[in-house]
């Protein structure tokens, strides 16, 4: 009984473990940040690319029912990007003539500072065409590493995402995070510095409330295993121990012994 509350109360640690997320990060939820964004009364904030470029992409591309393709870069990397080569083979750049409202939008690729989050966004340029190209930075660390950004989207199909270091010794430098959001048009990149031998930065509450709740498993499995030994030593049981006779086995077997000793000598005895 007390190992299958013990083996509960691990499965509720687990649970909890889970269940209690991180604090809210923008960075993370970009993906829902422009779904959220997306309603009736459309509004492009000003400077915020992150949103407006993704944003102004799906809607020329539902308006004219063509495709779009926008890339979200987030520079976690402790370098800056410097923007090398820019190829737009197929489509355009979302510019500000797609916005109606007077307001600076720049969704072309730039170069991007450490810390820095920037999006670039492209659509169909013409009637039954697709969506191809690529981009190249280069980071100002010690070997300038370099790689590539590129995507395809065809007319008819699933679009395709690609990144790429140039050498094996960059890759090996930096973690890397991608996800597609909003419907496979929206490429999230996160470039994180790989640190060694470091431990992570952990929240004391993802310490005392793991802690807590097995010092309150283990007080809580002790009282139930002295709550079990209490049951198995009933006053029932104890009555019927002490009903029986205990005579050592030693002194049974000298009083055996010596009462047939007794026996054989009067049965030898002639005289």
């Amino acid at each position: 009984m007390a190992y299958k509350l013990f083996f509960i109360f691990i499965n509720i640690i687990i649970l909890l473990n889970f269940v209690y997320s991180a604090p809210y990060d923008t960075n993370e939820n970009i993906g829902y940040d422009i779904i959220k964004g997306q309603d009736n009364e459309f509004f492009c904030p000003n400077g915020s690319s992150l949103i407006c470029c993704p944003l102004l992409a799906h809607r020329v591309a539902t308006e004219y029912h063509s495709r779009c393709a926008s890339i979200i870069l987030i520079n976690n990397s402790g370098y800056n990007l410097t923007l090398e080569t820019v190829d737009l083979e197929d489509g355009r750049w979302i510019t500000t003539d797609d916005y109606e409202r007077i307001i600076d939008v720049n969704c072309e690729p730039h170069s991007i500072l450490n810390g820095e989050s920037e999006a670039i966004s492209s659509v169909t340029s013409h009637f039954f065409g697709g969506i191809m190209g690529f981009v190249t930075f280069t980071m100002d660390d010690d070997i300038s590493s370099q790689f590539v950004i590129s995507w395809d989207v065809p007319t008819v199909g699933s679009p395709g995402y690609f990144f790429n270091f140039a050498d094996l010794t960059s890759r090996n430098n930096y973690i890397i995070k991608t996800q597609k959001t909003f419907g496979d048009t929206v490429y999230r990149i996160e470039i994180q510095e790989r640190i060694p031998w470091t431990w992570p930065i952990i929240p004391l509450s993802y310490i005392f409330i793991p802690l807590f709740i097995i010092f309150v498993a283990f007080f809580c499995c002790m009282v139930c295993t002295s709550i079990i030994e209490e049951q198995s030593s009933d006053p029932f049981r104890r009555r019927q121990r002490q009903s029986y006779v205990h005579v050592p086995i030693n002194q049974q077997g000298r009083q055996s012994y010596s009462s047939i000793g007794q026996d054989n000598k009067q049965s030898y005895n002639f005289f």
